[in-house]
């Protein structure tokens, strides 16, 4: 994650140089995350921008669309934190739990799992969409009712 953002979007030809300065533009202005400014200026889509995000930061992204969540590990974090840092667990293995999260660059959320969980997390990328369809299907249904 050496070259900034802007330069690695460009490098992957998601960004023309134009669309690079008005992005930044609009970052600055509006206070926002040059990730944000892109898709508020519909420069990109959040199924082509979040796999491309974890790539920049060498984080894995999770396709949760094609991505079948146990109920019962779903459920492993409280709804209200989930809903909360926009994020769902996906998978346990021993002592550690994946997440699949809209920002799993927030240490914060990470630390509030491990806290509550006692297991050491493992952050990955999710879409907001797919990540905000997890979180109604697996706190919505009654357990055992799902499809």
């Amino acid at each position: 994650m050496n070259k900034a953002i802007g330069t690695f979007f460009m490098e992957e030809g998601i960004l023309t140089k134009e669309q690079h300065d008005k992005v930044l533009e609009h970052a600055r202005k509006n206070n926002r995350l040059f990730e944000e400014a892109m898709l508020e200026l519909h420069f990109v889509d959040e199924e082509t921008l979040t796999p491309l995000l974890g790539l920049y930061r060498k984080i894995p992204f999770v396709d949760l669309q094609n991505y079948l969540i146990d109920p019962v590990i779903g459920r492993i974090i409280p709804e209200h934190i989930s809903r909360r840092h926009l994020m769902i667990s996906i998978n346990r293995v021993g002592n550690r739990l994946t997440i699949a999260m809209v920002d799993p660059t927030n240490i914060i959320a990470i630390d509030d799992v491990q806290l509550i969980t006692g297991l050491i997390v493992k952050p990955v990328y999710g879409t907001r969409t797919a990540v905000m369809q997890a979180l109604e299907e697996i706190f919505t249904r009654p357990v055992g009712v799902f499809s």
